[in-house]
């Protein structure tokens, strides 16, 4: 998009409800672990996870207890 207005205009149409729909958020662990599950099995061989919020520790705390054991 050629202009920052022209982004804003285009965000306007997403809500968070959609976003939350297209991609892992919060506290349940099973839907991130599917999430980076596809990804790994469609060959990927490296997958970032990101925190969007002021709790990195918790984030941090979260990916280790919950999630790596399982993706192991």
């Amino acid at each position: 998009m050629p202009l920052p207005a022209h982004f804003q205009q285009a965000a306007s149409l997403v809500t968070e409800d959609m976003v939350a729909e297209g991609i892992a958020c919060g506290p349940d662990p099973e839907r991130h672990i599917k999430a980076i599950t596809e990804y790994l099995e469609a060959g990927f061989d490296e997958v970032y996870v990101n925190q969007i919020g002021p709790d990195q520790e918790g984030f941090f705390d979260f990916q280790a207890r919950e999630l790596l054991p399982r993706l192991g």
